[in-house]
């Protein structure tokens, strides 16, 4: 059963929802959401991940569902910080930590990524971008000229080559929100690969909707589950491409294209 609980960040009060596995020691995972995103859209998602064995901690940012505040840059950041904290309190007895940005999220979750404390085992960013400035180009809210003018407070793949704990990108090759070359873009700059998993025919929201939550969320239930750095490595062999494979990828593309 989910615990519904709030907490401050600064003078806001944030809403969040904890869901318990069976096991006290379980693999437990927090979640940065996406955009037009809030606690009721995570709860079916949480209850699935409890049936696999792993507890979770979803919060809602300042100003969304029923937190109070606005969601400035700045507010994020406070909001992921303190809500770590209240994960890491709710999960005393997890063998293993894992933290995961969703869309939106994954600016989020990597802008204070390095200042969590302690460090979870491990990062998943789920259909996210390489930087925000990019994003905001892709998706035509900002003509590619004027980008150079855009602040850059969420450059994702500047974080991910900062951090020290394994990273597993997932992403859809069909994402029509956030184009897939972000996501490769992200890998090749993440200082520990765990793995890139590109699916097929998925939707940018997959990681919440029915009908793609079991595909989308295989390979995360993996890499969650992994016990240790050699477990974590073989998982990596199997469900995705390794940075190398990636360069080499993209490489080729780029010679193909000078021809």
């Amino acid at each position: 059963m989910a615990r519904n609980t709030t907490f401050a960040s600064g003078k806001r009060v944030l809403h969040a929802s904890f869901m318990p596995a069976a096991d006290p020691a379980a693999p437990a995972m927090m979640v940065c959401h996406g955009d037009n995103e809030c606690l009721a859209d995570w709860a079916p998602l949480q209850a699935m991940l409890a049936a696999a064995g792993v507890a979770s901690y979803v919060f809602d940012y300042s100003g969304y569902g029923r937190s109070t505040g606005r969601p400035s840059v700045r507010h994020l950041r406070e909001d992921a910080l303190a809500a770590y904290q209240r994960f890491i309190e709710a999960t005393p007895a997890a063998q293993r930590r894992v933290v995961l940005g969703h869309s939106l999220g994954s600016g989020i979750l990597l802008d204070v990524a390095r200042r969590f404390d302690p460090q979870p085992d491990g990062y998943v960013i789920a259909a996210g971008f390489s930087s925000a400035r990019q994003a905001a180009v892709q998706t035509g809210r900002v003509p590619a000229w004027a980008a150079w003018l855009l602040p850059d407070p969420w450059n994702n793949a500047a974080r991910a080559s900062q951090l020290a704990r394994p990273l597993l990108v997932v992403h859809s090759r069909d994402d029509a929100v956030i184009a897939p070359r972000h996501a490769e873009h992200l890998a090749r700059a993440a200082r520990q690969l765990h793995a890139l998993v590109m699916l097929e025919a998925m939707p940018h929201n997959a990681a919440i909707v029915p009908d793609h939550i079991a595909a989308f969320w295989s390979p995360i239930l993996r890499f969650v589950h992994a016990q240790d750095r050699d477990e974590t490595q073989a998982e990596a062999k199997g469900i995705g491409e390794s940075g190398d494979a990636i360069g080499a990828r993209t490489d080729a593309r780029q010679r193909t294209a000078k021809k």
